[in-house]
This record gives C-alpha cells, structure tokens and sequence, in this order.
C-alpha cells in the first residue's frame, strides 16, 4: 500500500510596516516573501538566519523592489 505524504503546512506572517511583505514559515525552512501586482504575484527575497537576511535586510530589499 502506498501512502501520501501529507502536504507540508506554510503559514505566512506579515509585517505591518511595508504591505505585501511577510515571512514565510514551513516546517523546515523560513523564507522572506513579497506579494506584488494585481495578479498577487510572491517573490522570494530570500531565506532567514545565519545563511540568509536579516529582518532589517529583508525589509531594505523588499523597500528597494516596490
């Protein structure tokens, strides 16, 4: 019998200072996103933590791409 692997849960937190702006969070990773545009695209700004940005960082690029 094969079993499906239920689907990872993602929660998206937003910040409050820059709209569209937020932190993704899964179960393994936290990535930085920015929704933009009608069509509510998601682009990634990048992951968090030591091998990532910082809040501040993320904030500074997510400002630079609107």
């Amino acid at each position: 019998m094969i079993r499906a692997r239920p689907a990872p849960e993602k929660k998206l937190y937003s910040d409050e200072s820059i709209p569209g702006f937020g932190l993704c969070v899964g179960s393994r990773s936290r990535v930085f996103v920015l929704t933009v545009g009608k069509e509510r695209e998601r682009l990634t700004i990048g992951k968090f933590g030591a091998d990532g940005y910082t809040l501040a960082e993320a904030r500074k690029k997510a400002q630079s791409t609107l």
